[in-house]
């Protein structure tokens, strides 16, 4: 194997090069792993554009990744147990770096460690011929799986985690606030928990006609009040959950009143900017604001499954796929939502 590899460089604001870097060497517990496909987020276009508060370049971006283990170094994880991870293995990688010392590792929340880091954000990522992980947050491809859908495992944990910290019961009503990857992938997981009662509110026809493709019931906020739409659907009670899966101003001011009584409001989308709630309206009604981020021990896996059953048909979310080498019509795509849903890199044949 070359000691030099191909890899997607964040060198600063708007700056994205193919340079030849070093192979990595895994550390003790880490693999080496062959990248196959990779997905791009939208804080990839955030870092890209240099208004990420903690990407410093130059940096290696990616953390959408499915690959092919090549070399393990040894089998440990960082607390001590092993893993059934073997090379030649193909593999879904969980991109989060948890110290496994503070409070919140402690109890078993590594996703809010104090010093958690993320692949192609804080370290050197994915988009490369090669990256190094941990074994333990490696996930073995089932059979029933394409590599695509591999790649696209961590954004489906993201939605994984809000719906499970939106507590469904059945019968619950819910809404989601946005019909980007994560708004729809947050449908897929509704809808394989077995709520049926759901619909998802957007303003652009690309998206919204998607979420219709995917079965789900929408609101076309161009042309309908959400909140008076949702109230009506609803005999006037409103959601039991509410997704916020934009993250804009605009989404603030639909939240409460959207949700019903003792309802749940669950913030998926990281908003960039301040937002106007009402708070009077949301302690009248014994609400609850849920913050999320990322997704928690279980989640990963827990997507993966749903997949590998059929459950969460993700595919069709990848409206894209570019070769590294294109890496520049890939980003372009990305950051235009108005004709993408989810872009997809191919990096190498598995």
């Amino acid at each position: 194997m070359s000691k030099k590899m191909r890899a997607l460089v964040w060198t600063g604001p708007e700056k994205v090069e193919l340079q030849e870097v070093p192979v990595p060497v895994p550390n003790e517990g880490w693999a080496l792993i062959r990248t196959l496909y990779g997905g791009i987020c939208g804080s990839d276009i955030t870092i890209k554009s240099g208004r990420h508060p903690r990407a410093k370049a130059p940096l290696i971006l990616g953390h959408e990744m499915a690959g092919v283990v090549i070399r393990t170094n040894g089998q440990e994880n960082y607390d001590g147990t092993s893993t059934p991870i073997r090379e030649g293995d193909i593999v879904a990688v969980e991109p989060l770096l948890s110290c496994g010392l503070c409070g919140p590792c402690k109890k078993g929340s590594g996703h809010v460690c104090e010093k958690l880091r993320l692949f192609g954000v804080e370290t050197d990522g994915g988009f490369a011929d090669y990256f190094t992980a941990p074994m333990y947050r490696l996930y073995k491809k089932p059979d029933s799986i394409s590599l695509e859908e591999a790649a696209l495992a961590e954004p489906l944990a993201v939605a994984v985690h809000s719906v499970n910290t939106g507590r469904p019961e059945k019968g619950d009503h819910a809404v989601i606030i946005g019909a980007g990857p994560i708004g729809l992938l947050i449908g897929l997981v509704l809808k394989a928990r077995g709520i049926d009662s759901f619909w998802i509110s957007e303003l652009d026809d690309q998206r919204l006609a998607l979420a219709r493709k995917l079965g789900f019931a929408t609101i076309d906020a161009k042309k309908e009040n959400p909140v008076e739409t949702i109230r009506e659907l609803t005999g006037g009670h409103g959601a039991d959950m509410t997704f916020d899966a934009a993250g804009v101003p605009a989404a603030g001011p639909l939240l409460v009143p959207i949700t019903a009584i003792m309802g749940r409001i669950v913030l998926t989308a990281l908003h960039k900017k301040p937002c106007e709630v009402f708070f009077r309206q949301l302690s009248y009604g014994e609400q609850s604001i849920l913050g999320t981020r990322i997704y928690a021990k279980g989640d990963f896996g827990e997507g993966i499954k749903l997949m590998a059953c059929g459950a969460a048909k993700v595919l069709p979310l990848a409206t894209h796929t570019f070769e590294m080498g294109d890496y520049e019509n890939a980003f372009a795509a990305a950051a235009d939502s108005s004709k993408s849903c989810k872009v997809l890199i191919h990096v190498n044949d598995g």
